[in-house]
């Protein structure tokens, strides 16, 4: 298993570049193809914003600016959805259907009026079907993924998060697990609720 297919979705926030930086990395140290995601939409019927046009032009200038000479294969996708009243969510779930990786945006302090849904990464980690990395609005980051803590409770959710995130489980030097239950809930023999996934995830 590994990741072949990273889509990051680019906007016109401050932290869209951090983002960008962040799918680079990944892409380049999974050897994957990266796809830079940007989407208009058309909430109600209006003439087209030049301002958004602009934004959607600087987003994929920095998109191939950042790419160029990462030694990776890319491409850029500039998503102008005709269809009135569609929102942003489900455009890019469409799009995440077809990738290994989606890399989204945390909501930022921004004003609103970006066009972006504030709990769009909600509704993505909901509504994708595909794992989602949430690069928080604020900071920067030299690598992903050296250190993992999985929070773990039996159950298909975590089960599938879990092996959503193996090739990066998988690459990481050190992988903590928590599990936060009261000894009633503690499995065969007494043993830690985290001693299965641990002798499993040793497997890998």
């Amino acid at each position: 298993m590994a990741l072949a297919d990273i889509i990051v979705h680019v906007d016109h926030q401050a932290g869209s570049a951090t983002r960008l930086a962040v799918a680079i990395g990944l892409a380049k140290q999974h050897r994957a193809r990266l796809t830079g995601l940007f989407v208009i939409t058309h909430p109600y019927y209006q003439p087209r914003h030049g301002a958004v046009e602009t934004a959607a032009v600087v987003a994929g200038e920095m998109f191939e600016q950042q790419v160029a000479g990462a030694g990776i294969e890319s491409k850029w996708q500039c998503v102008d959805w005709s269809v009135i009243g569609v929102g942003m969510t489900e455009i890019v779930i469409r799009h995440a259907h077809y990738c290994d990786l989606l890399i989204v945006g945390q909501a930022s302090q921004e004003p609103a009026g970006t066009g972006i849904p504030a709990d769009l990464p909600e509704r993505l980690v909901l509504g994708a079907g595909r794992p989602v990395l949430v690069v928080p609005y604020a900071g920067t980051f030299a690598s992903v993924g050296r250190r993992v803590l999985v929070a773990w409770k039996a159950g298909r959710e975590s089960t599938r998060a879990v092996n959503d995130a193996l090739p990066l489980l998988k690459q990481a030097q050190l992988v903590d697990v928590l599990a936060i239950n009261s000894p009633e809930t503690y499995g065969d023999n007494g043993k830690s609720p985290c001693a299965d996934i641990c002798e499993h995830l040793d497997r890998h």
